[in-house]
């Protein structure tokens, strides 16, 4: 007797995820906005900021309060150690994993920070694929100490004639000479790999939205921040974090905050001039967001 299959029922496709960016500069009022965002939509709160990763080291990165965590789901803040550097090819896989499960929960995400380069994996290829051995790496930091920038320069000369690198900036000259050493090809076929690559949010309906302020009214909420925070007891987590490995962690160590006071607390500045400091470097690094969102973001619906 012949029998037939019941013909299949297609399985339900799901939504593809949905993003939403929210960036701009520091202090413009980015976690505000984004709790009263994610209280209308139910959005999961997901931070693009390259220092609240880390545990302890709050006051200095503007942290939502454990109330405000509490009170809605907050992912990519407190997931590392002070002494354990993330990187953006961490970020993106945390990221793409926050997504997916809020995709099958039905949710989306809200995306919000001021740094660039993570809030760059929502719309640029994955981060640099090369793994860079630890002998090359080696190698590279022992030619750097010897020689210096010229001796970079030269021997990436030697393997690349013409690599569209910065040759008198040590920070782009010593990745370019790893990534070559590494694989054997020039700067320009890495970087023509590089772009051929699909974003690995290509999948997500995404929108950008931006934050800002005019100078004199964040120069002011810059101000009032950084006496909040060293009101709070910015000198004490600095300690604290110091204590934890701080130092192990250049990306920790050298942030706006942390960096000056570990400078006090070294005795190589005074406690009189902290205040003075953070709100300097503060607003520069402000105008350094701005010129990476202008030229290397989507274009963005102010808010």
């Amino acid at each position: 007797m012949r029998t037939t299959r019941p013909p299949e029922t297609p399985a339900r496709l799901m939504p593809p995820p949905r993003v939403t960016v929210l960036m701009g500069p520091t202090a413009t009022g980015k976690t505000e906005r984004a709790l009263e965002w994610a209280h209308r939509s139910g959005a999961w709160i997901l931070s693009a900021d390259a220092l609240q990763f880390y545990r302890g080291a709050d006051l200095g990165t503007a942290k939502p309060s454990r109330a405000e965590r509490a009170a809605l789901p907050h992912y990519g803040i407190d997931v590392a150690e002070p002494d354990e550097p993330w990187d953006v090819r961490r970020y993106a896989d945390y990221a793409r994993a926050v997504v997916d499960a809020a995709a099958r929960a039905g949710m989306p995400v809200l995306v919000v920070g001021g740094s660039g380069l993570y809030l760059s994996v929502f719309h640029a290829p994955p981060p640099d694929p090369v793994d860079i051995p630890p002998a090359v790496r080696e190698e590279v930091a022992a030619l750097a100490a010897a020689g210096g920038t010229r001796a970079l320069r030269e021997r990436l000369l030697s393997l690349d004639p013409d690599p569209p690198v910065d040759l008198r900036n040590p920070r782009r000259l010593a990745p370019a000479l790893e990534r070559v050493l590494a694989t054997g090809l020039p700067v320009r076929e890495l970087q023509r790999r590089h772009a051929e690559r699909p974003c690995a949010f290509a999948d997500c309906e995404r929108e950008w939205f931006l934050l800002d302020r005019p100078d004199e009214e964040l120069a002011d909420r810059i101000e009032r921040r950084t006496r909040a925070m060293l009101a709070g007891g910015l000198l004490a987590e600095v300690r604290a974090l110091a204590a934890r490995g701080l130092r192990a962690n250049p990306t920790l160590a050298s942030a706006i905050g942390y960096r000056e006071g570990l400078e006090v607390l070294t005795g190589d500045r005074g406690e009189s001039t902290l205040a003075t400091a953070i709100n300097a470097a503060t607003f520069r690094l402000v105008r350094r967001q701005r010129r990476w969102f202008a030229r290397r973001m989507p274009d963005a619906v102010a808010l």
